[in-house]
């Protein structure tokens, strides 16, 4: 018996076999995510990810994809630029179709925070969480229960105006990597590349590296002046693989808040990595199976 477990973003598709108590059976793989400048093909690539699990009695999918998600009929209801043509898609139904086996579909920044809450049993009832990667994505917290909004669409900190342009334009990984390439005239193409140059003290890429970490924790105040979280967990590649960016991101927060905010609002660094989107779609399979009869709910504190 076992959960096949798929985080789609606007790059990779990672997926890898759970149990349902949320131990993982194999290794977290990467497939590119097979789109267009003008489409996509993640449905149909989802059925093809199952065929090449089946022989392991896979009795269900549990999805976290970019995107907004309608978490009861498991279509996206919205996306972004970073994978054309998914507005719209019936993933669920078409996962449903192509396996015989039940789905569900949750947003990936969701998924990740309820998978970190999962894993961790963090206390805080009021939390703000926001994955740095491809895009940005934000979720929400509120009295232990995920805030959606009226059309699933809150959270979605990416596509908030910051010095004229998206967010996410500003501040996502590859914003990073073209900041610190001019400001050290360097080819860099890698999150990995500005860690290495960062760690090796070029000057110049500290700096790009800082001004980067100033413009997402300037967006982190306006958040807290908002939501007045207990707790920010902030995740993606970059930061998880740089511990020492989040210790400066935590920094320039700080200098930014009052000292009543300073002491109410705390700022941790995802522990997951490019699990966490994977054990909160999990987590999420499990509530729905469970409200729907069909199994047993792992957790009532983080509400679905």
């Amino acid at each position: 018996m076992a959960l096949l477990a798929l985080d789609i973003g606007g790059t990779t598709i990672k997926h890898a076999l759970f149990t349902e108590t949320g131990e993982r059976i194999t290794a977290v793989q990467e497939t590119p995510t097979e789109k267009t400048a003008a489409d996509n093909h993640i449905a149909a690539q989802a059925g093809t990810i199952y065929q090449a699990y089946h022989h392991s009695g896979i009795t269900g999918v549990a999805i976290a994809s970019a995107g907004v998600v309608d978490p009861d009929t498991g279509t996206i209801v919205s996306a972004g630029y970073t994978i054309p043509g998914y507005t719209g898609t019936p993933l669920k139904q078409s996962v449903e179709n192509s396996t015989g086996v039940p789905c569900w579909v949750e947003n990936d920044v969701n998924c990740a925070l309820l998978g970190e809450l999962w894993r961790n049993h963090y206390p805080q009832q009021h939390i703000f969480c926001m994955t740095i990667g491809t895009g940005i994505g934000g979720a929400i917290l509120i009295n232990g229960q995920l805030y959606r909004g009226a059309s699933f669409g809150a959270g979605e900190v990416g596509y908030v105006n910051q010095n004229g342009q998206d967010f996410q334009t500003y501040a996502n990984t590859q914003a990073l990597i073209h900041r610190a390439a001019d400001a050290a005239n360097q080819p860099f193409t890698t999150g990995y590349q500005v860690v290495h140059a960062f760690r090796d003290g070029n000057p110049d890429v500290q700096n790009a590296v800082q001004l980067w970490l100033d413009g997402i924790a300037s967006e982190l105040v306006n958040i807290n002046h908002l939501l007045n979280p207990e707790l920010f967990i902030i995740g993606g590649g970059i930061i998880e693989g740089a511990p020492e960016f989040g210790q400066l991101l935590d920094a320039a927060f700080r200098q930014r808040l009052t000292a009543q905010q300073y002491a109410a609002t705390a700022l941790k660094t995802a522990t997951l990595g490019n699990e966490a989107g994977m054990y909160g779609a999990l987590y999420h399979y499990l509530q729905k199976e469970a409200a729907h009869g069909h199994g047993h709910s792992q957790d009532d504190r983080a509400h679905v």
